[in-house]
């Protein structure tokens, strides 16, 4: 029924879909991806012994959504004609993990400890369509200046698109945690962590457009946060079902 030496096990942490699955049923609106703490990467392990394993943990996370708001038509008569802001977003999270686990422990429940070291990667980019053009004729159009709560502003200068900086982050975990064997070669199990991060990013780009005497597009740079971080996980439930074989 345990893992022995040769041994591998492919598992995936359960705790958001439960909590998805709860929320639905409640008729909660909190529902999202929990991506922290490394919820939804898929991990394995391979059992050197029946009481030491090698684990390794992937996550390929690429996103996408287009958002839209009306705003009135500048220079027009008739208040109700409008016309779409457009806002589109690509986005990219991706992690690697290497570790080491140690078992105790006997029967259908064993406990286990360990450490591991996790590297990422992320990125982020967008583009913004404005319904009132810049121009000559309207050199301070109305547009949307949040896509989150639909406000609008009027200006001579705005956002057309950006790229952030290659965000990098790497850091260590140590963890503690259970199995319990459902039945033979497939558990589910729960993990408790504690980890450092740092987290840094390059120099990301801003292009704008604005009006004085004629349109101009021009970049600017930003620089992206980047900080150490260091604290506990795993307490809004990290439960993975695993399989090995």
């Amino acid at each position: 029924m345990l893992p022995e030496s040769g041994t591998i096990g492919l598992g995936y942490n359960v705790g958001s879909l439960l909590r998805t699955a709860g929320n639905l049923f409640y008729g909660s609106s909190t529902n999202n991806n929990h991506f922290v703490n490394n919820d939804n990467a898929i991990f394995a392990k391979y059992y050197l012994s029946e009481s030491m394993a090698i684990r390794a943990q992937v996550r390929i996370g690429v996103g996408s959504g287009n958002f839209s708001h009306w705003v009135a038509q500048d220079g027009g008569t008739n208040p109700w004609v409008q016309v779409e802001d457009q806002f589109s977003q690509n986005t990219q999270n991706h992690s690697i993990g290497l570790g080491l686990e140690f078992r105790r422990g006997s029967e259908r429940l064993q406990g286990y400890y360990g450490g591991s070291a996790i590297f990422g990667f992320s990125q982020d980019k967008g583009e913004y369509t404005y319904g009132n053009a810049m121009n000559r004729a309207n050199g301070n159009p109305t547009y949307t200046n949040n896509f989150n709560n639909g406000s609008t502003t009027s200006g001579s200068d705005r956002v057309t698109s950006y790229t952030s900086g290659n965000g990098m982050s790497i850091g260590a975990r140590g963890f503690i945690g259970s199995e319990f064997f459902l039945k033979k070669y497939l558990a589910i199990g729960a993990e408790f962590g504690w980890g450092a991060y740092y987290n840094t990013g390059m120099t990301g780009t801003e292009t704008r457009e604005r009006f004085t005497t004629e349109l101009e597009t021009y970049s600017v740079e930003f620089e992206r946060n980047g900080g150490l971080t260091i604290d506990t996980d795993s307490f809004d439930g990290a439960v993975f079902l695993i399989a090995y074989f």
